[in-house]
């Protein structure tokens, strides 16, 4: 009776120290968890930080693109002065080409 007292003890021993040893073990779980928590809590923040610069750098752009579509909006209205500018001088060009060569023909006769 002494030995199966003495037997029963060891096995309650052996089982109370199975379960210390699992408690430990999902203590540490734990704390990797928390710790894998937190670390999220760090990354969702910096990913959160990044966004807002991102939109801040995509709204200086759009700005900078805009000032650029209308710059090169004047460009193309001054480029198209002087292509007409250009189209005028010609056409006074031949103007004045054909009037040479009435007067030339003028002298002629």
């Amino acid at each position: 009776e002494l030995q199966q007292l003495k037997e029963a003890l060891a096995t309650s021993q052996s089982g109370e120290k199975l379960m210390l040893d699992q408690r430990d073990s999902v203590q540490k779980e734990l704390e990797k968890l928390r710790a894998k928590s937190q670390q999220t809590e760090k990354d969702r923040g910096a990913v959160a930080r990044n966004a807002e610069e991102l939109q801040l750098l995509i709204k200086k752009l759009q700005g900078q693109l805009e000032i650029q579509e209308n710059e090169n909006e004047k460009l193309k209205q001054q480029l198209k002065a002087k292509d007409d500018e250009i189209a005028a001088l010609q056409l006074k060009i031949r103007q004045l080409e054909e009037e040479i060569i009435r007067l030339k023909g003028l002298l002629e006769t």
